[in-house]
């Protein structure tokens, strides 16, 4: 501020905001995020802008708003055709799939985490690999494939223990998709069963879970 200087402020603002979203101060974020945004808009920065439509259309759909968080999302989604920035459009495809599934609309989240799968692959974004893997294990259980989704559950770890990730554990799809799909999963097969498909999904390399993923899921 002392220096006058808008854009550095506006990303520190905006990091700040960021740290308070992912400790779960949602209030304490909006003043940080609000402000990073009018000095955003005000310096013309677009990649700034970007990032922040993402960031509040996630904390947005983790709070249950979903109209409003899609709404940012499309935003987002439309800046990030106008920057010609693939791998932004690739990851707002994969939120806007996360949205769809927690309002229980299988048949759209499952196109968009396909499609989400196929726009993050060239640019490597493993982390990404995972949210779309875990996607399609949860349209698949939706849909009564039990045997795919688990094996499609083990894959998404592998890919998490083999990269050295580490599975977010307070992203709203933790309790609400991943940990009580998997528990009935193991509850309607049986540990046996359970445990010999997520074998085969977790021996699985990168290149083939997603090959499997797309190929089985379609």
């Amino acid at each position: 501020r002392e220096l006058g200087d808008k854009r550095n402020l506006a990303w520190a603002l905006r990091g700040l905001g960021e740290v308070y979203i992912n400790a779960n101060e949602r209030e304490l974020s909006k003043p940080f995020l609000a402000e990073a945004m009018t000095l955003f808009q005000e310096v013309g920065d677009k990649r700034g802008i970007l990032s922040l439509l993402f960031n509040l259309g996630a904390d947005a759909i983790t709070n249950d708003e979903y109209e409003h968080g899609m709404t940012l999302l499309n935003e987002h989604q439309t800046l990030a055709y106008e920057l010609d920035d693939m791998l932004a459009i690739g990851i707002g495809v994969v939120y806007l799939g996360v949205a769809e599934f927690l309002q229980g609309n299988v048949d759209k989240s499952e196109k968009l985490f396909r499609e989400g799968l196929a726009r993050v692959r060239p640019y490597g974004a493993v982390d990404l690999y995972t949210d779309c893997l875990e996607g399609l294990a949860a349209t698949a259980d939706r849909r009564g494939q039990l045997v795919l989704s688990v094996r499609l559950w083990g894959a998404a770890r592998h890919v998490y223990d083999s990269t050295g990730l580490i599975p977010a554990k307070n992203w709203v799809w933790v309790p609400r998709v991943r940990e009580p799909t998997i528990a009935s999963l193991r509850a309607q097969m049986g540990e046996a069963a359970f445990e010999s498909a997520y074998a085969e999904g977790y021996t699985m390399t990168i290149d083939d879970a997603i090959k499997y993923a797309v190929e089985t899921v379609e």
